[in-house]
């Protein structure tokens, strides 16, 4: 027999029993209900369908280990139609839809090897509302499908499928049809969240390695409004965000590791888990608005989850989770009207890598991998109006494409050498937009469109430490910007200051630190310096238009098109100490630089139809440039020695010093790719300073050589005859600037680039 709570009928307050419910309360029959829709009525519809949390204690090998938590109760298929919902108690949802799954058990006590169960599993939700209204104080509509979070402690490869790992969010999808939704922070939620694994049981020296529950994977999540329906958010909620439409799909964050011992053996951390595909598509008859400051119209988001970054010692670090893709077609009417609204705002995002432990006696861990974004496209046949006259940073449209950071490294203990920073990630999936409607912003700092793919940036590598002999760890390497390409064949326009009406830039992340080395040594002593991590490519950018495009005010470019190189970490110091009894040599040489990162190809084509036109001052028509990032710098080198002179009785002795001092090499800077304008509409600005077409290629610039220290006489202990002393102190070389490419700007006999301003050009070209 299943309980009142086990159906899909909406909870209410003050209504008779139904005959279900009588049949139910009094045992008669066994009942299986699937997704019976709700009454037309005007209280709020609560679905509230999780899992029930897991308790202690397991039976079994096991006796002390919490349960798992129990999965949603089911998969939630409905259709509520001829709705009039008014939620009016302070931050009533008009209709809450959760499936999620319960957290798992904690052990039976504080004792870290009784583990924790896992969490369990959201269930689907495929919700359609037709021909209805809802009016909430809080959110109108509420989807939530999350996986429960793991219980203490972890043990991710243990028996039984392991202990302490997030459960699974799943697919949540809202469709809407000739609907009217207001609500407060959001009209429209749909989430789909992956539970956090837990952090692991502590393994005893080389008793065993236990790892930190991973963090539970997000399901997909979308929004569909149908026919003239319209979603309205009339001011912020407590959340961090709000938005007429939200949705997101967010992988769970990974558990830390611990582990003691004094004589290694490690734990493993747990990952993040990966986020999935992000959807939303509205028709030409749906409205969608969000009233008030720092109210979006639409806001969708696919994150992956973050490893740990409190990771102890004798500790692996894991990687970050993958993001999903975010698609976004709209053709009816977003507006968002308060200072720091967004029309659009899409995010696709990488989870950051985790922080390698320390070694308690000998190497550091590395830190994990990023993880890698999904792509973004970006359809727009409709309208998008953000901003008043008065607002400021209401922006049309907002995509990223985000690589996740390499997590930073650990330490070595008393020997050996530093772990090194882990691997940002690739941004290698494009953002892709169309736009075939209007795009509109008011107020200053207001940019119509920004689209932005950017490399997750190295991890830092750590401090190396040993005895003779030790080389510091290698800084992380940047990820590449991925690429960007816009067509236009609608209409762009912006009111303010300071509001481009189209910004693309792709962005290669910055190479992470390398460690450094300290080194002590008796008669010989060498310390080398890490590596600075080589940065990230800029993608390529193409931008293309057959449309309008419009700048109203001052410092308000029609087009910026840029790709950046990211910028060379730089060397790790080395520290040399020796201490020599009649011979003493010391070596101390800094870590290389790395490489800066060469700007991508920038591509603008503007067919015979299509106009751009700046009225303000400093406002260019077109600026395309590729530029690469500068090198990284050498790592600092000191030498340090004192040479005891040895005990021959009463005869005076001798004693022989060598101290070499290199300061590491700095590193070339990238190289400028190609920027290449071909024109054949009108490019037209008539504010001072104004310049019709501007493009540039421009290389990094070299990082700087490294420095020494080094004394130029050094001590000796004792009664010597014999001194003999070599010191030789040599700075690093600088690394050579990156080389410009080929700027072209062409003009065709259909083409017409006209200035008016004072100080105006035409066009410029710089290589």
């Amino acid at each position: 027999m299943i309980s009142p709570q086990d159906t899909s009928k909406p909870v209410r307050h003050g209504l008779r029993l139904t005959w279900l419910a009588l049949l139910l309360q009094t045992g008669i029959a066994t009942v299986y209900v699937f997704g019976r829709p709700a009454w037309a009525q005007t209280a709020p519809l609560s679905y509230e369908l999780r899992g029930a949390d897991g308790t202690c204690c397991s039976s079994g090998d096991h006796p002390d280990n919490g349960h798992d938590g129990q999965w949603g109760q089911r998969d939630f298929v409905q259709t509520d139609s001829n709705q009039r919902i008014s939620a009016n108690a302070p931050g009533q949802t008009g209709i809450l839809i959760d499936v999620s799954g319960g957290k798992g058990g904690n052990g039976r006590d504080a004792d870290p090897n009784h583990w924790g169960g896992n969490g369990g599993g959201g269930r689907i939700i495929d919700y359609t509302l037709a021909a209805s209204t809802v009016n909430a104080a809080g959110r109108g509509i509420d989807l939530y499908s999350a996986g429960g979070n793991g219980g203490l402690w972890g043990n991710a490869d243990g028996p039984n499928g392991g202990y302490g790992i997030g459960g699974d969010g799943h697919q949540a999808r809202a469709t809407l049809n000739n609907a009217n939704v207001v609500g407060a922070g959001f009209g429209v939620a749909v989430q789909s969240w992956g539970g956090s694994g837990t952090d692991s049981a502590i393994a005893k020296g080389f008793s065993g390695a236990y790892t930190s529950g991973h963090g539970g994977n997000g399901g997909a999540a979308s929004v569909i409004l149908q026919g003239t329906t319209s979603v309205t958010a009339r001011g912020p909620g407590p959340a961090d965000v709000s938005a007429a439409v939200g949705l997101i799909s967010s992988g769970g964050n990974g558990g830390a590791a611990e582990h003691t011992g004094d004589f290694g053996g490690h734990s493993d951390s747990g990952r993040g888990g990966d986020a999935s595909s992000v959807v939303f598509t509205a028709s030409a008859g749906s409205s969608v608005t969000g009233l008030g400051d720092g109210v979006y119209g639409v806001i969708a988001r696919s994150i992956g989850g973050n490893a740990s970054t409190a990771n102890g010692t004798d500790t692996k670090a894991a990687a970050g989770g993958n993001a999903g893709s975010v698609t976004m077609a709209n053709g009816g009417t977003i507006k968002a009207n308060g200072n720091r609204g967004i029309g659009v705002y899409v995010l696709t995002q990488g989870g950051n890598g985790g922080n390698g432990g320390h070694g308690s006696w000998a190497e550091g861990h590395n830190g994990g991998a990023g993880g890698s974004p999904g792509a973004v496209t970006i359809t727009n046949t409709g309208k998008i109006t953000t901003g008043t006259a008065g607002t400021v940073g209401a922006k049309g449209i907002v995509a990223s494409v985000l690589g996740g950071e390499g997590g930073p490294a650990g330490a070595s203990g008393a020997f050996g050498q530093g772990g090194n920073g882990g691997a940002g990630a690739l941004a290698g999936q494009a953002i892709t937009i169309t736009n075939a409607g209007a795009i509109s912003t008011h107020g200053n700092d207001a940019a119509a469109v920004i689209a932005n793919s950017a490399g997750g940036g190295g991890g830092l590598a750590s401090s190396s430490n040993g005895i003779i002999a030790v080389g510091g760890g290698h800084g992380g390497t940047g990820g590449s910007g991925g690429g960007i390409a816009m067509a236009n064949s609608g209409g762009i326009d912006t009111s303010g200051d300071n509001s481009a009406a189209v910004l693309l830039q792709s962005i290669g992340g910055g190479g992470g630190v390398g460690g450094d080395a300290n080194s002590t040594g008796v008669i010989a002593s060498v310390a080398i310096g890490g590596t600075g991590g080589a940065a990230g490519n800029g993608g390529l950018i193409q931008f293309s238009s057959q449309g309008r495009i419009q700048t109203r005010a001052g410092n308000a470019s029609g087009v910026i098109l840029q790709s950046i190189g990211g910028g060379g970490g730089s060397g790790g110091s080395a520290n040399a100490v020796g201490v020599g009894v009649g011979l003493n040599v010391t070596v101390a040489t800094g870590g290389k630089g790395g490489s800066g990162g060469s700007g991508g190809t920038v591509l603008f084509t503007q067919a015979r139809q299509g106009t751009i036109t700046t009225v303000g001052a400093h406002s260019n028509g077109v600026l395309a440039q590729s530029i690469g990032g500068g090198g990284g710098s050498g790592g600092l080198a000191n030498s340090r020695v004192v040479t005891i002179a040895p005990q021959v009785g009463d005869n005076p002795s001798g004693a022989v010093t060598v101290a070499v001092s290199n300061g590491g090499a700095g590193q070339g800077g990238g190289d400028g790719g190609t920027a290449r304008v071909t024109n054949e509409g009108g490019i037209r600005t008539s504010g001072a300073q104004g310049i019709g077409v501007v493009a540039q290629s421009i290389g990094g610039g070299g990082g700087n050589g490294g420095g020494v220290l080094a004394p130029v006489k050094t001590p000796v202990i004792g009664n010597t005859r014999i001194d003999l002393q070599l010191s030789v102190r040599h700075g690093g070389q600088g690394g050579q600037g990156g080389s410009g490419g080929r700027a072209q700007v062409g003009n065709a006999a259909t083409g017409v680039i006209a200035t008016a301003g004072r100080g105006r050009q035409g066009s410029s070209r710089k290589a």
